[in-house]
């Protein structure tokens, strides 16, 4: 295979989009069949990024909406994005805002703020009267829908407990509200409508914690595991060779046996400290970030990292390259 460049943060398309060809098949083949989805993932493990991919294989013979609720904090919010984001997509633009007609004014073009506005006033009160017409409307043409909710995790947990982490009175109530209103949902539109849930932390432990586990009983769970010694070596060459580097498999092998497990990670300003805590010398300035594809997958470091300084040694190299981290 080419070079691959190292990113991290973004989603990752593309050529840079690598070693998850059997996730995104399995997954387009439960949608296709009509199941509704639980993505268990650990964090930066690339699952926007399969999202993404899955999202570009399955249209057009599917819709499919991608909405982040990372920002959102209550119920009402997450139908408000659910209903921007098919405001901007091309096949459910004249429909997303049909129940909020009356609030529109007849107004043709609306976006940016003033719609957020309007839609947080239609959606005061009981947001679920709403969200209900929403999802009629959205439901109307021929081809399915797929509506893949990330971070939904997140949102339940600020339904569920205050800034201070303290349970809210009625937080119960709300997150039940929420994940019953898609349970009830994805339902009656079976055969039309398949829903995808997934997050940076564990949907399904917040869900039994609340004693709401029944509603996720629906779901089908798809693990996103970490990826295999084989595919992570194949990774770690290619972005070799975007640096210019020669890695035999030999040296490849063994950089693979001191990472340890091959998962996403990201460098940050917590794992620089540790490392320094534990007495292993400072990364030199050309190394940065992780040694990862974007989409995540990379190589986590070993539990010791105390073999840091003398890693490239090992791996005949006398400088890490630049973009990883271990």
């Amino acid at each position: 295979m080419d070079a691959l460049t190292n990113r991290v943060g973004p989603v990752v398309t593309g050529v840079d989009f690598f070693g998850r060809q059997v996730e995104v098949d399995r997954m387009v083949s439960l949608l296709e069949r009509g199941d509704h989805i639980s993505l268990i993932a650990q964090r930066r493990i690339g699952k926007s990024s399969l999202l993404r991919e899955v999202q570009r294989r399955i249209e057009p013979r599917m819709v499919c909406l991608y909405v982040d609720l990372q920002d959102c904090l209550g119920s009402a919010d997450a139908i408000a994005a659910l209903t921007e984001a098919a405001h901007k997509h091309t096949r459910l633009r004249t429909r997303a805002l049909l129940a909020f007609q009356n609030l529109l004014g007849g107004v043709d073009e609306v976006g940016g703020e003033l719609l957020r506005l309007k839609l947080a006033e239609g959606l005061q009160g009981d947001w679920r009267h709403r969200a209900d017409r929403v999802l009629a409307d959205l439901l109307q043409g021929d081809a399915p829908l797929v509506i893949m909710l990330d971070e939904l995790p997140v949102l339940l947990v600020r339904l569920l407990r205050d800034g201070q982490g303290r349970p809210r009175p009625d937080g119960h109530d709300q997150a039940d509200r929420l994940l019953s209103w898609l349970r009830r949902t994805a339902l009656a539109g079976q055969g039309r409508l398949r829903l995808v849930l997934t997050g940076s932390i564990g949907l399904h432990p917040i869900a039994h914690q609340a004693g709401l586990s029944g509603t996720l009983n629906i779901y089908a769970p798809f693990a996103l595991s970490a990826w295999e010694p084989g595919v992570a070596m194949q990774a770690l060459q290619a972005l070799a060779r975007r640096q210019s580097l020669e890695l035999d498999a030999e040296a490849t092998e063994q950089v693979v046996e001191l990472l340890g497990v091959c998962i996403p990670t990201t460098c940050s300003s917590s794992s620089r400290s540790s490392t320094r805590t534990r007495g292993a010398a400072e990364p030199p300035p050309s190394a940065s970030s992780t040694c990862s594809v974007s989409t995540g997958p990379a190589c986590s470091p070993a539990t010791d990292t105390s073999s840091w300084p003398t890693w490239g040694s090992a791996c005949g190299w006398s400088f890490p390259p630049t973009g990883c981290r271990w």
